[in-house]
């Protein structure tokens, strides 16, 4: 069974990265890094979406933490 097949069974969010692509777009400008993700029909680094999910997921847990400090 594929890792997103699992996910989707188990109702958790599937967010696939690849390194390779993380890291080239790393390296490149903001515009050659634009345009590269375009060329793979993506709008932003996997990671962005990565961190939107942790944040959802994390989010009252954060505040609730950053009160307690």
């Amino acid at each position: 069974m594929k890792a997103s097949e699992e996910a989707e069974k188990e109702g958790a969010k599937w967010i696939p990265i690849s390194a390779e692509i993380e890291e080239e777009v790393s390296e490149l400008d903001p515009e050659e890094a634009q345009m590269f993700l375009a060329d793979l029909g993506e709008d932003e680094p996997g990671v962005n979406h990565l961190i939107r999910a942790a944040y959802s997921i994390a989010g009252p847990y954060q505040l609730l933490y950053r009160r307690t400090r």
